[in-house]
Order: C-alpha cells, then structure tokens, then sequence
C-alpha cells in the first residue's frame, strides 16, 4: 500500500524511476546498479534523520516491491541473489 500525501524525496524518487526505466528497458545490470544506489541513498537519509516516519514507510515498501522484482532479475549465468542486505530482507 502506497501513502498518498507523503511528501516526496526528490533523490530517493530520481532513483526510484531510474531504476523503473532500466528495468522496463530489460538492463539488468543498470537496473541492479540504480537499486543498489536507492538502496545506498535510503539508508544514508535514514541513518541522518532525514526521513520522517511516513517517508520511512513508504520508501521501504517501494524497495521491498523493487527488491522482489529484480531478485530474479539476471542474465542467465549471474546469481540471482545478488543483492546485499537491508530494507525488505
């Protein structure tokens, strides 16, 4: 469930639709960088308290959905868990 009414961060919604663009155009290893970058961005804004609870929520729920999509999101002879660790594992 997305929140309406959360104030948007610009960063975090750049990469979020750069990720979306490369997925959308089938590049994979574009599409796992940018999620990585997201990833990155979020945590550093979480980690400074730049996010407010809303925010938190809702950019979490739109990894955890990002992270589900591009989890299998590979070439053929790539490993399919090549992400790390954080939000939605």
């Amino acid at each position: 469930m997305l929140f309406f009414g959360v104030k948007k961060n610009q960063q975090l919604e750049a990469l979020i639709a750069k990720t979306r663009m490369n997925q959308s155009n089938n590049y994979k290893d574009a599409a796992q960088e940018s999620f990585r970058d997201l990833q990155a961005a979020y945590d550093a804004l979480l980690a400074s308290g730049k996010l407010n609870e809303k925010q938190k929520a809702h950019y979490s729920e739109i990894i955890g959905i990002l992270r589900g999509e591009l989890d299998k999101f590979t070439h053929k002879d790539q490993n399919a868990r090549w992400m790390g660790g954080g939000v939605g594992q």
